[in-house]
């Protein structure tokens, strides 16, 4: 079966990041989705960069001051991402839940 970790967004080094890291590491076949991701902002990102796929909104984030002003605009993105490959979609966090 085919693996999709999907997440929020991807541009620090916090509690839930620190949670994920080995979460990558434990599933290295899986596919990983985001709203967008600062590899800038999270160097730890680089060793998965060819896994991370991004929506849209990748496009803006660096235009935009402040990722909450992206908020409207983030549940079109997370229906743009193509999940129909997975059998099963589980989301604990409220920005991607479906």
């Amino acid at each position: 079966m085919k693996l999709g970790i999907v997440y929020d967004w991807l541009d620090s080094w916090g509690g839930a990041e620190r949670l994920l890291q080995p979460i990558f590491d434990y599933y290295p076949k899986a596919d990983i989705y985001s709203l967008f991701a600062d590899y800038k902002k999270a160097p730890w990102l680089k060793k998965y960069q060819k896994r991370i796929q991004t929506t849209f909104l990748q496009k803006f984030y660096d235009l935009v001051p402040d990722k909450k002003l992206l908020a409207p605009i983030m549940p079109f993105a997370i229906e743009s991402l193509n999940l129909s490959k997975y059998l099963q979609r589980r989301s604990h966090h409220s920005p991607v839940r479906r």
